[in-house]
Formats: structure tokens, C-alpha cells, sequence
């Protein structure tokens, strides 16, 4: 593998267009395209949406090896930031109705087995226990690839489910940054850190076995107005300190904590520092 370091004339803490020539031609000409169906302004929108859903699709097949002793799985997390009315919602759902309506004939496809799993099971039920045959077996879960508003808990379920890997899409991840609060006190924050990483997922359930999770993976991508966003980071600061809002590639510019600095940091006295 060749490394190659990369110049930038361009000041760290100024921000950047999206990168658009940086994606491969298929998936540039698809951001473009929507860019231009949809009205955009550019093309940002729908390649972060783009690259969320392959990153998803690709999941648990492979990693990269960044450098020996350090690979990098290719799940990402992305997050379209943008007030009400710009277009947020239509440009994700644009790119995922294909994955969305694969997922309704997986749906389907279970719906009849289960359907026919009941009867067969109503059927075997009726016949003497002394002549019975086997028992019908229960069909396995539906493939899923898209979620949504789920805890840890039910993630390291679905995982298990589909070990390939999951695309968590929240038109709006206000629910995302919400769930982590209600549920577990924030304690579920160490559990996506170590998702991103691609470290082993350990969960404990109360009453039931616990959940591993060898090599999880599960993309994210939502959208989120800016001032819901600052307030949710003024609400819990772990979120820039941890460096998990460091780890989400953003319409914004590719490092939403850098954003998050440069724009509330003074007003609302953190320590960009730790960031």
C-alpha cells in the first residue's frame, strides 16, 4: 500500500467545500444529479447521504488497513445539517428508497413464511402427540438493512440478526442524541465510540444473556437543524470532549467538532483545546 501526504494550502480551522472529485465517478455523478433534480445549492447533501448508505452496504465485508496494527471499518457516521425547508429529509430518502423498497420485498418474502409457518404449526398441533412429526421451524428474522430509533441494546439485537452490518437513518437525529440521554444516562455513548472503531460490542441485559458483537458495524445518517445540534452539545459536552462528534463526516465541512470550535466554543466557554 502507497501512502501519500496530502498538502493543503487551506488553513485547518477555515472551512471547506465538500470534496465532490474525491468520490468515485458513479457515485459523483449521483450527488450531482440529485443536486440537480432536488434544486440544491451543491452537491454536499446527497453525497453524504450517498456515502452513508454504501459505507452501510459495504459494512462488515472488509476494513482497510490505514497502516500495520490499524485498520479502519468503512461504516460511517454522517450527519446533514441545514434549517427547516432545505431540503434535508428529500435528498436522504431520495437515495435510500432503493435500499428502503429492498427491504419491504425482504418483508414481504418473511411475512408469507411466517404466514405459512402458522398454519403449518396450527396443523401439527391437531395431530396426536404420538404420530407428530417434527415441529415446524420458526423462519429467521427478516434481513434488515435500515433502522431507526433504536438504543444500543436493540442495535447489538439487529446485529446479530444481520452480522453484515445496518444503516441507522433518523430523518432527524435529534431522536439519535435524545435516546442516548433517556435511556442509559449517556452511557451509551462509549458503545458508539467503540462501533466506529470496529471494536467487539458488549452489551448486558438484565434477566437475559448478554449480546457480543465480534465486529459490529452500522452507518448513521440523519439530519438536524444547527440550533438543535447546539444545544444538544451544550448539553452534554461529552459529546466534543469524547471526540464521537469528531468521527461524523458533515455538510457542514468533514469535522463537525472543528465547526463546532470555531462557532460556539467561545460563546458558550468550552475548551476548544480538548477538542
Amino acid at each position: 500500500m502507497e501512502f501519500i501526504k496530502v498538502k493543503s494550502s487551506v488553513p485547518s480551522s477555515q472551512w471547506q467545500p465538500f470534496p465532490i472529485n474525491c468520490l468515485p465517478p458513479t457515485m459523483r455523478d449521483i450527488a450531482i444529479g440529485v443536486q440537480n433534480t432536488i434544486g440544491l445549492k451543491d452537491s454536499s447533501t446527497p453525497a453524504i447521504a450517498s456515502l452513508a448508505t454504501v459505507s452501510a452496504l459495504i459494512g462488515a465485508s472488509c476494513k482497510i488497513r490505514i497502516k500495520p496494527g490499524y485498520l479502519q471499518p468503512a461504516h460511517l457516521y454522517t450527519v446533514i445539517i441545514g434549517k427547516s425547508g432545505q431540503s434535508k429529509s428529500g435528498t436522504k430518502e431520495y437515495l435510500l428508497d432503493v435500499v428502503q423498497n429492498k427491504q419491504s420485498e425482504w418483508y414481504e418474502a418473511w411475512d408469507h413464511k411466517i404466514q405459512n409457518y402458522e398454519r403449518d404449526l396450527r396443523d401439527w398441533q391437531l395431530v396426536k402427540k404420538s404420530e407428530r412429526p417434527e415441529c415446524p421451524s420458526e423462519p429467521n428474522p427478516p434481513k434488515r438493512v435500515i433502522v431507526s430509533d433504536i438504543t444500543i441494546e436493540s442495535v447489538g439485537q439487529r446485529l446479530n440478526e444481520n452480522p453484515f452490518g445496518l444503516l441507522l437513518y433518523n430523518d432527524e437525529l435529534e431522536t439519535f442524541f435524545g435516546n442516548m440521554q433517556r435511556y442509559n444516562n449517556g452511557k451509551d455513548l462509549p458503545h458508539w465510540l467503540s462501533i466506529h472503531n470496529g471494536q467487539p460490542l458488549y452489551i448486558d441485559r438484565k434477566g437475559q444473556n448478554p449480546i457480543r458483537i465480534a465486529h459490529p458495524s452500522i452507518a448513521i445518517v440523519g439530519g438536524i437543524q444547527p440550533v438543535i445540534l447546539k444545544d444538544r452539545l451544550k448539553e452534554n459536552p461529552d459529546y466534543l470532549h469524547s471526540g464521537f462528534m469528531a468521527r461524523f463526516l458533515g455538510r457542514v465541512g468533514t469535522n463537525l467538532a472543528l465547526y463546532y470550535r470555531n462557532r460556539y466554543s467561545m460563546r458558550y466557554g468550552m475548551d476548544s483545546s480538548t477538542y
